[in-house]
């Protein structure tokens, strides 16, 4: 220890008992802090390189539910409406003798379309997401096996705003089921659209089991991805699935609207629609139809990539949910040609009613001459 002034002992500075100043980081310990939080965002993997780790993906689809249901409590619900809501019975459409009538069918109405119009925004998004990402596998050395396994940050985050959307429409479809049936009758299609459950249940409640079924069943799809880093690829064609709902949606916006779109009160503009989303239906739907087809193929970029790409228990629930989105896309399609004729039908009545009342207004307009 060594003297100070006048002989006093000089103390060390470590021993100071007033506190000394805390070095704050600069610009280098700053981004040092950041980057040790983005790795524990990120994990290493042999296949697909950095992808967000399982935590951040339960974050991430809380989040995205919770703006999906923000966006719904946000969306307008029907600013056209220039007639006031009504049923000749009471009823709310899609509904039969045997429902129970909705006590607040306007805001029931209004709650549907809210959900239609948030429906549209996922589906506009999604049909893009995966319309791009599904193309870029025709770039790659092996298209095929990108189409089943392609996984990462980008496929997270989109996997993410699926799950968020899909429990929010558990949610919206328990809400308005009773709109669900969309005029569909139990003997639509000669009785076999809705078969077999149209022998026990109205078209409304046939629609909403159905639609129920096909939600959990996507859910729980993207959440196996998400939890297994299996079947990206596949699941990215799910998000290419939404590019006809957007018509589908479409229409329903149309059938429910007051007054009713009209589009939907002319044949030619009714045809057109139906037509686009059949293309639409081929385009977003058929790739993942052929892809099941090419993967059951002996050959090298078929069932042999599958046996070397997919676990044995990732295989099966390839093959389970291929099956399952098949034999729905039929009974989907199978709808589509009911809402069809059930449209133009319509239109066509439209249409006849509006050249009645042109034939007796003009014999009035002459007399008034």
């Amino acid at each position: 220890m060594t003297s100070g002034i006048h002989g006093i002992p000089r103390v060390p500075s470590e021993f100071h008992q007033y506190p000394r100043p805390i070095p704050v980081p600069g610009a280098a310990g700053t981004l040092q802090h950041l980057g040790s939080a983005w790795g524990r965002m990120l994990e290493e993997t042999e296949d697909f390189g950095l992808i967000f780790s399982p935590w951040v993906s339960l974050a991430g689809c809380i989040l995205w539910t919770g703006i999906w249901v923000s966006s719904h409590c946000l969306l307008p619900g029907d600013p056209r409406v220039t007639e006031p809501w009504s049923h000749p019975d009471g009823r709310s459409p899609g509904m039969t003798m045997v429902d129970e009538p909705c006590k607040s069918s306007e805001s029931m109405r209004l709650f549907y379309m809210k959900k239609l119009h948030r429906m549209f925004i996922y589906c506009s998004v999604a049909s893009v997401a995966g319309m791009s990402m599904f193309t870029s596998c025709f770039f790659k050395e092996q298209p095929t096996q990108c189409m089943l396994m392609s996984f990462g940050p980008v496929q997270q985050f989109f996997f993410w705003m699926a799950v968020g959307h899909w429990i929010t429409a558990l949610w919206e479809d328990w809400r308005t089921r009773y709109f669900l049936g969309q005029g569909l009758t139990k003997e639509s299609g000669g009785g076999l659209a809705l078969f077999p459950l149209n022998l026990c249940c109205s078209s409304a409640q046939v629609m909403y089991v159905t639609y129920t079924v096909h939600h959990v069943m996507t859910l729980l799809a993207y959440l196996y991805s998400l939890c297994s880093y299996q079947l990206g690829g596949v699941m990215v064609q799910g998000l290419l699935f939404e590019l006809p709902v957007l018509w589908m949606l479409r229409r329903e916006m149309g059938y429910i609207s007051r007054p009713k779109a009209q589009w939907l009160t002319e044949v030619r503009r009714t045809h057109a629609h139906h037509g686009a989303t059949y293309l639409t239906f081929l385009l977003g739907r058929g790739p993942a139809e052929c892809l099941w087809i090419v993967s059951m193929l002996p050959t090298s970029f078929g069932n042999e990539l599958l046996e070397e790409s997919l676990s044995l228990q990732s295989t099966v629930v390839y093959h389970t949910l291929a099956a399952f989105f098949t034999s729905l896309n039929l009974r989907i399609l199978g709808l589509l040609f009911c809402w069809h004729e059930q449209d133009v039908s319509q239109a066509r009545l439209e249409e006849e009613n509006r050249e009645v009342r042109t034939d007796k207004a003009i014999p009035r307009q002459i007399s008034k001459e």
